[in-house]
């Protein structure tokens, strides 16, 4: 992400190559201008293909390889660019598509640089005289209950390939397996399993078979969240019934 002048626009869009703006030379390389005329503009070289445009709101920029776009999601214009994290060439590194954890050491008196690591990999970092062994790993859990998949369907608009909705029949097991139930989940309807929430979030179709998604999110509040609401209706209908009880006074 770089900042140039109104008047160094048509420079950076006649440019042969983005890492004219940028201090190290990086292959496979997006740059990212914010304008002064208030405007997003992109230079890309991506396995020696040249683009450049403008850049929209929620529309794709093309980069000339199959399958690979990006999209402008949000901007700030008032926002100043703190750092810049040199990107790692992905094309060529599969190992690069792990995920990646960013923190920093803070104490009363400074804090370190930002750190990257890889989740699973280990680093030794140094920080105020002290050797600091950090690991992360991905959090497992073992859910309370089981689910299966029973059957899976998908509705279309009429004369299209646009998916209209979708749902899925399972069946929950749980309390060891004792109690069972089956249920069919549909896209934005939530499932309430104990203090478990079960949404069917998505799916995948490959080679004409297709996969329900489904996402799993622990809410121990969600009975306090209904009672609240009983109160709230409660106290509602006591203030109705008051009032059109005495409804002649003043």
């Amino acid at each position: 992400m770089i900042k140039i002048a109104e008047n160094r626009l048509s420079q950076f869009m006649s440019s042969k190559n983005p890492n004219d703006f940028i201090q190290s030379a990086y292959k496979n390389t997006i740059v990212i201008a914010s304008c002064s005329n208030g405007k997003f503009y992109y230079s890309s070289k991506i396995l020696d293909l040249q683009r450049v445009g403008a850049i929209k709101d929620f529309k794709l920029a093309n980069l000339g390889v199959t399958g690979l776009s990006f999209h402008l999601a949000h901007s700030y214009f008032h926002a100043t660019l703190v750092e810049e994290v040199e990107s790692k060439d992905w094309l060529k590194n599969n190992q690069n598509n792990q995920e990646i954890i960013s923190f920093q050491f803070k104490s009363d008196q400074h804090k370190s640089q930002t750190i990257h690591m890889n989740i699973g990999d280990s680093k030794k970092i140094q920080y105020n005289g002290k050797d600091f062994h950090l690991q992360f790993s991905r959090r497992t859990f073992q859910l309370p209950f089981s689910v299966a998949l029973l059957d899976f369907r998908k509705d279309h608009y009429n004369n299209s390939q646009m998916i209209k909705s979708f749902e899925s029949d399972i069946q929950i097991h749980h309390d060891h397996g004792h109690h069972q139930f089956s249920k069919t989940i549909k896209a934005n309807h939530v499932l309430d399993i104990q203090e478990w929430r079960l949404f069917q979030s998505d799916f995948t179709s490959d080679n004409g078979l297709d996969r329900s998604i489904f996402k799993v999110v622990y809410d121990p509040g969600v009975k306090s969240i209904y009672l609240g609401c009983f109160i709230l209706l409660l106290g509602m209908a006591s203030v109705f019934f008051s009032k059109h009880k005495n409804g002649d006074l003043i």
